[in-house]
């Protein structure tokens, strides 16, 4: 930041040195051009002080890192990498069959298509779910994917039954090639409280999964809500 004459000129007046300045002058100087040359001296002076300010505060950060760090940095975070490699399994057409639990109803059955792509590069997995029941057309859209930044899985989902968008967050675990995900609280759709739902997606090979679905409203025990077995269209 650098100051301008009017603020060292106001200054100056407000502390009576401006006075004091003009009485001092000798005989034949111009007082507007001695008033500037003052002027001038005391931005220079300020102005070194900055700097000086200014250096002592970079050098008080030595742990700052560098543009050409901070580029290195976005371009790790945004490389698609071993977890990004893991999703390409889910990649084609599949066969669902989806088993709904409700309370106080026998659990029904729902068949339908699911497609998934990959998309962004190879950076998230995509989604697109259509089936039909005695309650309508079903169609849902999600994307999985892994954060490199918070090393963490997440998945989102959207339907035609729903006007929301569910988040959810979780864990791999290698040995039973199992994802275990938790979601957002989000408020139940019956007026019910905060529910949280959590998910269990299963490989039982390349070609089968299961994705069991368990919800939890506030202050109830969780409930297995759902179940669907995804095989894999052979072409």
């Amino acid at each position: 930041m650098k100051c301008c004459p009017l603020c060292i000129v106001a200054a100056a007046v407000v502390g009576g040195s401006l006075l004091a300045f003009t009485v001092g002058m000798g005989p034949g100087t111009d007082p507007a051009q001695a008033l500037k040359d003052k002027a001038d001296k005391a931005i220079q002076h300020v102005d070194k002080q900055i700097d000086k300010a200014t250096g002592q505060a970079a050098a008080a950060q030595p742990g700052k890192p560098s543009m050409e760090e901070m580029m290195a940095a976005m371009e790790k975070a945004a490389t698609p990498g071993k977890e990004h490699e893991m999703l390409k399994v889910f990649e084609g057409e599949w066969d669902a069959e989806m088993t709904m639990i409700m309370e106080g109803m026998p659990p029904s059955t729902m068949k339908g298509k699911a497609t998934f792509t990959m998309e962004l590069g190879g950076r998230a997995i995509k989604q697109v779910y259509n089936a039909k029941s005695e309650m309508g057309e079903f169609t849902g859209i999600g994307f999985s994917g892994y954060d490199n930044v918070s090393k963490r899985w997440w998945s989102n989902w959207m339907d035609n039954w729903s006007t929301s968008c569910m988040m959810m967050y979780g864990t791999y675990d290698a040995k039973t090639r199992t994802w275990n995900d938790v979601s957002e609280p989000a408020q139940c759709p019956m007026g019910q409280g905060m529910m949280t739902m959590r998910t269990v997606l299963t490989m039982k090979s390349d070609d089968a999964f299961t994705f069991t679905m368990y919800s939890t409203i506030e202050g109830q025990k969780e409930t297995k809500s759902g179940e669907i077995l995804y095989t894999r269209v052979k072409k």
